[in-house]
């Protein structure tokens, strides 16, 4: 009776290793959604006309959001596709979303008064038409997870 109990939970050990390596283990219990947990945005790069590739760091201001000046290049500008492309007031938002491995990075760009800007989310840009005193801008997380992460852009 000792044998049979032996060779019968031996048995069983040897096709339960089969039956695992054959089939795989597809039990999943964790998701593979890896969500954001930061959005940073440190410097913005002046985007076109002459003044294309410089970049402009950030201070932070007395409410602790990150402020930018830039200098706006006067002229009179339109929300037309030909009036943007030739706009040198353009700038591109330079932010990194934590973690690196994150399964969704996609941002939306959220601006206040459109009036004085247009904002490419695709791009990552805004390009000012007038020259406001500033823009708040809201860099906000479009995987769920409802992260943002809050700017100020100077004009003179």
């Amino acid at each position: 009776m000792k044998k049979v109990v032996v060779i019968l939970i031996g048995a069983i050990y040897i096709g339960s290793v089969f039956i695992v390596n054959f089939f795989g283990l597809q039990i999943n219990f964790f998701s593979d959604h890896i969500y954001q947990e930061k959005i940073e945005c440190n410097s913005i790069t002046l985007f076109s006309g002459g003044r294309s590739g410089d970049t402009v760091e950030s201070k932070i201001g007395d409410d602790g959001v990150k402020r930018f000046s830039i200098k706006f290049i006067e002229g009179e500008y339109t929300k037309e596709e030909d009036s943007l492309k030739s706009n040198p007031n353009t700038v591109r938002l330079d932010y990194r979303v934590y973690p690196d491995n994150a399964t969704d990075k996609s941002v939306r760009i959220i601006a206040e008064d459109s009036k004085y800007y247009v904002v490419d989310n695709a791009m990552k840009t805004i390009t000012f038409l007038d020259a406001p005193l500033g823009v708040h801008i809201t860099i906000s997380s479009a995987d769920g997870s409802d992260l943002s992460e809050k700017i100020y852009i100077i004009i003179y």
